[in-house]
């Protein structure tokens, strides 16, 4: 197991961190932000005893949001007011992934674990397993990611019951986690993270946009700092399909971006009538599919097919209507 380590992103390298691996940096060249040579962050080093599942894999796509990004290595350094933080938005605005692509750029292993109502303490901290006739206790990913010194990331934290969320207020607090089946204690490293998504932000849901989602505990959430996810601007959607999809036309690359942001204008969660959005995530989806399209024969309108398979198939008819009119409305911008 990995010994316990005082490490932070930001500061001057400690002689431990020197003899560990650790080195600078420079933030432009690590998250693709315009920053001066002088923007440093320290990067570890991979443990190689863990699955690199832990990490998981670069997206070289990916877009970090410079105030967000700065707001997310404070969080992760020494001078952070709370060890624990919420990231809120709405779904497929990359609530986790841009933690999952920060961390991973950073060195920094990160244990997911996505939580529903049913969800136990249990499936935190771990439990007994049979194997081979006996009963050995298997560690839960959430002691793991202090052994490690790494971040827990609750997705979905929102979703699970409020006898859950109270049961995890003492590690919340600072404190270790105590394993029951077998009584050993694990301390929790000052560099330790607890981070959690949710789309309400706790709140609960009553636009009926976020299935699942539940009224949270008051004492759970006040434990967190609050982070709202910031939606990309219409030049950075633009720059993405670009980068993902590099044949496309401008024109079309324009067609696609206009009619996202008039799907998400409309969105119920955003005060509209429609019954789904058209985030990041799906926005690349669709433009790679676009371009695969683009290539078969009997596809009429790519563009709007790959729309049809990527976002809309089996949506209720009068929101895909209302989608195909805003849709017909921009192609003739577009094509004029």
């Amino acid at each position: 197991m990995a010994q316990t380590q005082q490490w932070s992103v930001v500061g001057p390298i400690t002689p431990e961190e020197k003899a560990a691996g650790v080195v600078y940096k420079k933030q432009s060249e690590l998250f693709g932000v315009q920053a001066p040579d002088s923007a440093v962050a320290k990067v570890r080093p991979r443990d190689p005893k863990l699955p690199p599942e832990s990490y998981g894999e670069e997206d070289p796509h990916f877009i970090f949001h410079p105030l967000q990004l700065k707001k997310g290595l404070l969080f992760l350094s020494e001078k952070t007011a709370s060890h624990n933080i919420i990231s809120m938005g709405n779904s497929g605005i990359g609530k986790s992934a841009f933690w999952r692509q920060l961390l991973l750029r950073l060195g920094i292993p990160c244990f997911a674990m996505a939580c529903e109502v049913k969800t136990r303490f249990s499936d935190f901290i771990g439990t007994k397993t049979l194997k081979d006739g006996a009963t050995p206790h298997e560690m839960g990913l959430l002691p793991l990611s202090m052994i490690h010194n790494g971040v827990f990331l609750m997705e979905e934290a929102t979703r699970a019951s409020n006898s859950v969320q109270m049961r995890l207020a003492p590690i919340l607090d600072g404190g270790g986690v105590v394993i029951p089946d077998t009584g050993q204690a694990i301390a929790r490293p000052a560099c330790f993270r607890f981070i959690a998504t949710g789309n309400s932000g706790g709140y609960g849901d009553e636009s009926g946009s976020f299935a699942g989602e539940q009224v949270s505990s008051v004492a759970f959430i006040r434990r967190f700092m609050r982070l709202k996810v910031m939606p990309l601007t219409v030049e950075q959607q633009e720059g993405l399909v670009k980068r993902v999809a590099p044949s496309l036309p401008e024109n079309i690359v324009k067609l696609m971006v206009s009619t996202a942001e008039a799907i998400n204008k409309g969105f119920v969660g955003n005060g509209g009538a429609l019954r789904f959005a058209l985030p990041p995530s799906v926005l690349r989806t669709w433009a790679l599919t676009a371009c695969n399209y683009k290539v078969v024969k009997g596809i009429g309108d790519p563009i709007w097919e790959s729309l049809e398979d990527t976002l809309l198939g089996g949506a209720p008819e009068e929101d895909v209507t209302v989608v195909q009119e805003l849709y017909t409305n921009w192609l003739k911008e577009a094509t004029a």
